[in-house]
């Protein structure tokens, strides 16, 4: 979410001028970081930790009578508290000070994946990385009876440790989750007046259903995105490999019944996708026909076709592979199953060469390697 600057909410931002930093109870405020249709975010240092670096989001102040933002931050920090997981970003503390709800998380300087995207397109290897982290927390929220409803890439965190550069999700914002055991608030679930982001919010959400099946629809949206740079829909069109095609139609079906069933299946068919994609060899291209010249001609002995020895030769294009006696091979890889791309199909004949008396006689294909001309 890209920081707005509108004047009427300057005025209610906590952050001091340059030389007159302000403080938020026992956090330094350095700069802010966001602000969005509820709260702001600074970056903050935390005087009761020795100064160690957090995340400060503080409803804003225009907001701090509104019972529907009041109900979001507390559920937010409801929910965030009793989360523990590694792609799951933890809470380090809630309250109210100043009048003002506010909640602290640690600090992530990577940004967004909203903000990555824009950036550039993902690699196939950094779509199967994040989107298996991302997948991997939502099935952990399912399985304690939580629903995200809100799964978007600006509510996707991604944290780079230094050491290695390795880049981790954290997942964020349960604002407006549903709970186990907690009926949900009629402002955030009424058909009709549902809280979210439109381009990934599931069909059924408009009529105020509240399901796992609603964030497996935002996974597809978000899977889609990270792999085209685009949401479904949008022109031109980009076509995908058909393994990944299934697993994006499978998790978006407009019926919930329809979709894949639960975070964990996702994650899988999308592994199996990603690995046969991984693993499809691309088509050869056939190899060039060598020009000779007239001249040139006259010099190379006469080539006749014939049959096919017991002598094991290299097929051509293919290093390593031997063809055997009576049949003749079509180039299709021995291992590969009907229509997984592997079939890309070339002529194989072996060729005889009328060779003089003290020459040794040889076999080879045409155009593998030691045959004279």
């Amino acid at each position: 979410m890209r920081e707005q600057h509108d004047p009427d909410k300057d005025q209610h931002s906590l952050q001091g001028d340059g030389q007159n930093k302000r403080s938020f109870g026992h956090y330094d405020l350095v700069r802010r970081i966001d602000v969005g249709g509820m709260g702001e975010v600074y970056l903050a240092r935390q005087r009761t930790a020795f100064g160690r670096e957090v995340a400060l989001k503080v409803i804003r102040s225009d907001l701090v009578h509104d019972i529907t933002a009041r109900k979001r931050f507390l559920r937010e920090a409801e929910v965030s508290a009793h989360l523990k997981h590694d792609h799951i970003l933890p809470l380090y503390e809630f309250g109210e000070e100043q009048g003002r709800l506010f909640l602290v998380t640690p600090y992530i300087e990577g940004g967004t994946l909203a903000r990555r995207l824009q950036a550039g397109s993902l690699t196939l290897s950094e779509t199967h990385q994040l989107f298996t982290a991302l997948a991997m927390a939502v099935a952990y929220v399912h399985k304690r009876g939580v629903v995200h409803r809100d799964l978007k890439p600006t509510n996707i965190l991604l944290d780079t440790e230094e050491e290695t550069g390795q880049v981790y999700v954290r997942l964020i914002d349960f604002g407006i989750a549903s709970l186990p055991g907690i009926v949900s608030d009629a402002a955030l679930t009424t058909a009709g007046h549902e809280m979210g982001t439109v381009a990934y919010m599931a069909p059924e959400r408009l009529n105020g259903i509240a399901a796992p099946s609603n964030d497996i629809y935002s996974l597809g949206m978000i899977l889609y995105q990270m792999l085209t740079r685009r949401l479904t829909g949008e022109d031109p069109a980009i076509m995908l490999p058909r393994p990944l095609n299934d697993i994006v139609q499978h998790a978006i079906a407009l019926d919930p019944r329809d979709r894949i069933a639960t975070a964990d299946e996702l994650r899988y068919a999308f592994e199996d996708a990603y690995q046969a994609v991984l693993h499809t060899p691309r088509p050869r291209p056939a190899p060039a026909t060598p020009v000779v010249t007239a001249e040139e001609s006259k010099e190379q002995p006469e080539a006749v076709l014939a049959e096919p020895t017991t002598d094991q030769t290299h097929i051509l294009g293919v290093p390593g592979s031997t063809a055997s006696s009576g049949a003749r091979h079509t180039g299709k890889r021995a291992d590969a199953a009907p229509g997984d791309g592997a079939d890309a199909r070339f002529s194989f004949q072996p060729v005889r060469l009328q060779c003089s008396d003290n020459l040794e006689r040889t076999e080879r294909p045409v155009g593998a390697p030691g045959t004279t001309r």
